[in-house]
């Protein structure tokens, strides 16, 4: 079996973590997250209205008291996954994390952690590795808080989702790779081989480190062995990831649809979820939030190979799959739900709530943009008899080279500066100056002000000309605004050591650019590998999604 080079020995590790620096940012003092963000952290009404307040003991009890995780469920859902496995060539000796992991989800107090993701080539931007530490490192939080429970990390794989263009490319160093095929169904469906080629171009390009070919290799493997590219994504994150126990779970599965064929059911031919739904969306506008997906009254797609359609129910109760291919009677599309339910395929509303009726899940780790529209879902959940999970954001994690963190120290910027608007970054390392220039306006508006006040006494005194004279300090005073803001504009563009600072900051995050999702794993290996040994050795730091992560080395 392939494995990833630097994981050889302990000194390796200790070796890379001496040499590197950890630093936490709050990330109040910064713009890093959006304002539905920081409304859901402080809203305690909205959280009690939307989100479950239980305590995790209390949802522990609740998913471990539910009829649909009993014996016989838990061990097909072993027995699926053990497949899983097998179809990725894995090899899952007895001693492995994962197999124990595993094998634990047949008894009847284990519980789980989920995150999911769309796969990408080469496991896609470096967010990923982020979501899957944090993953795991939930999974630990929960287990100390539960001793009495085993709690399974599990990343769910988005094999379903057909939007190709979003999973076909990745960067490396400036240079991007793309999967040169046409695709409309479900990614997970694909056939790897095809990406051959640009694993062979990436070889050749990438730094020829032991670390990065060793990337390549485990890549090249399972894109020329696996027959899904499903399996092969989960061939690699076993790889990559298989010390922290996370078992890799692929929803595209007729045992596991056959447990979600009542709510598909209800979702054809009542529209149920859809109400459901739409009654949390309408508490969200009451705390001034907007729903980020809307609903449709029919929320499932009709998978093949090649295809992943809507469906419609038309007025006289056929059902048309809307690409015109077949159209379907009531009794016909049932019948075919009875007997392929893997045909049947949830939206993004509905996956989650597909996710919790066939896991154990007391927990799901969330992409901050993700965490919204997961507040629709309550009420459908509920209904359902389903358990809403705690939900947590992913933690962000950004690397920063000791020599960027000296300019830094050297000009007195802290780390939560390359997190805040380009203007108010500005204004930080540009302080003095920007000092004077406020000072400058500051007198414009008491020059303008006075001015007024000579104006309006000369005019009470009878003169003729105060019109002429306000035109005059008119242009005056906005000529000196426009002058001002060159003055600003020119210290920026002319001063090295702002430009220096601001070109640090804009490959850390900025209006256009965020380190985590525009860098791709593939471009990130050693990083990988850091992140990999820190999560060792404080898993810690991938739990609270409030404290951002710097890593310098």
């Amino acid at each position: 079996m392939l494995k990833l080079i630097p994981q050889k020995n302990l000194i390796c590790m200790v070796q890379q973590l001496s040499n590197s620096f950890v630093y936490q940012i709050d990330s109040d003092k910064t713009d890093f997250y959006s304002s539905n963000v920081k409304k859901i952290d402080s809203n305690s009404e909205l959280r009690q209205a939307l989100l479950n307040t239980s305590t995790t003991k209390e949802i522990a009890s609740s998913i471990l008291g539910n009829s649909q995780f009993n014996a016989a469920y838990r061990q097909g859902l072993v027995d699926t996954i053990k497949r899983q496995y097998s179809a990725s060539a894995i090899e899952l000796k007895s001693d492995s994390i994962v197999a124990k992991n595993i094998e634990s989800l047949a008894d009847s107090n284990t519980l789980t952690v989920t995150t999911g993701q769309q796969i990408h080539i080469f496991l896609g931007p470096f967010f990923v590795v982020n979501k899957i530490l944090s993953c795991c490192a939930e999974a630990l939080k929960v287990k100390a808080l539960l001793p009495d429970n085993q709690v399974v990390p599990i990343f769910w794989m988005a094999t379903e989702d057909h939007d190709f263009d979003e999973i076909k490319s990745a960067r490396l160093y400036n240079e991007t790779y793309t999967w040169d095929i046409e695709s409309e169904g479900p990614v997970g469906r694909l056939n790897p081989e095809s990406l051959l080629p640009i694993v062979k171009q990436a070889r050749e390009r990438i730094d020829q480190t032991a670390e990065n070919l060793a990337f390549i290799d485990v890549c090249d493997h399972a894109y020329s062995t696996c027959s899904t590219f499903a399996d092969a994504t989960r061939y690699i994150i076993h790889q990559l990831f298989e010390e922290t126990g996370i078992v890799v779970l692929d929803p595209d599965d007729a045992f596991l649809k056959s447990q979600f064929k009542q709510v598909i059911e209800d979702d054809l031919l009542n529209h149920q979820p859809s109400q459901l739904i739409d009654s949390s969306i309408q508490t969200m506008k009451t705390f001034g939030m907007k729903a980020p997906i809307n609903t449709r009254p029919i929320n499932t797609f009709y998978l093949t190979d090649n295809k992943r359609i809507r469906i419609e129910k038309q007025d006289d109760n056929t059902y048309l799959l809307v690409d015109g291919s077949e159209t379907y009677s009531e009794t016909e599309i049932l019948d075919l739900l009875g007997k392929h339910p893997e045909r049947f395929s949830p939206n993004a509303l509905l996956r989650p709530v597909y996710q919790q009726q066939i896991l154990p899940n007391i927990s799901y780790i969330t992409g901050a943009s993700e965490m919204i529209y997961w507040l629709e879902l309550g009420g459908v959940m509920t209904s359902y008899g389903i358990n809403y999970p705690e939900l947590s954001i992913r933690k962000s994690a950004f690397f920063v080279s000791q020599k960027n963190k000296q300019k830094l120290d050297n000009e007195g910027i802290h780390l939560e500066s390359l997190f805040v608007r380009p203007e108010k970054f500005q204004e930080i390392v540009l302080s003095d100056r920007v000092a004077q220039i406020s000072e400058i306006e500051r007198n414009i508006v008491k020059s303008d002000s006075l001015l007024n006040s000579i104006f309006t006494a000369m005019s009470d005194l009878g003169s003729k000309n105060t019109k002429k004279l306000q035109k005059s300090q008119n242009q005056l005073i906005n000529s000196i605004k426009n002058e001002q803001g060159a003055l600003l504009e020119s210290l920026s563009n002319n001063d090295p050591t702002y430009n220096q600072l601001l070109k640090i900051k804009s490959s850390t995050f900025d209006n256009s650019y965020i380190q985590e999702r525009n860098k791709y794993i593939i471009s990130m290996v050693p990083e990988l590998m850091l992140s990999r040994n820190w999560f060792k050795l404080h898993s810690e730091y991938y739990t609270n999604h409030k404290i951002i992560t710097i890593i310098s080395a």
